[in-house]
């Protein structure tokens, strides 16, 4: 009875097991890539705000002929997301006290790069005859992805270990008949069939 009740609850607990683990990771998977295009997507808006306060903005503009305003050291102090806003001729107009030289040194679009050691993931948008960059850290994005994975597994595996204890105690008691039947015969004597 042991040998049946043991196989039962390993085969059924290795079954649900396997899929709250492959459930687990088609949730980690489909939320990894959720994660990275929502950041990727306030880096996106994170430069068309800037471009559109520029635009909005005629002191911040550049006239046709002109050099562009004298570069302002820091736009705003920020941990946060960097920003750089350049001339297309290559001067630097303003940054974010977090930006990194070189930031805005490249063409539109998303960038992976790493610029003094660090890596940065960056938007770029050309606007106004300015280019335009944002960008944070991947070592940021990446602990913000822990913490967001570390608190959607834990109730997963709340509710795996959940489970494993419900199917133990569903097992023990839907076999507790066959154990009795199986006591009532131990205890009869081997030729007595009544």
């Amino acid at each position: 009875m042991k040998t049946l009740r043991l196989r039962l609850l390993v085969t059924i607990g290795a079954s649900f097991a396997l899929f709250w683990a492959l459930s687990s990771v088609w949730t980690l998977v489909d939320l990894r890539d959720e994660f990275r295009d929502a950041l990727d997507e306030r880096l996106a808006a994170s430069a068309r705000m800037v471009a559109a306060l520029i635009a909005d903005s005629p002191h911040l503009s550049v006239q046709p002929g002109s050099r562009g305003a004298s570069p302002i050291p820091y736009l705003v102090r920020t941990d946060n997301v960097a920003c750089e806003i350049r001339l297309l001729r290559g001067g630097i107009v303003g940054r974010t006290e977090n930006s990194p030289d070189r930031l805005g040194l490249v063409s539109p679009g998303y960038r992976t790069r790493v610029i003094d050691g660090v890596t940065w993931r960056s938007y770029t948008i050309e606007h106004n005859g300015m280019r335009i960059t944002t960008a944070d850290k991947t070592e940021r994005r990446q602990q913000l992805f822990r913490n967001i994975a570390f608190a959607t597994f834990v109730p997963f595996l709340v509710a795996m270990a959940a489970t494993l204890i419900a199917l133990w105690f569903a097992v023990r008691h839907g076999l507790r008949p066959l154990e009795r039947i199986r006591v009532a015969l131990e205890a009869r004597e081997p030729g007595a069939l009544h």
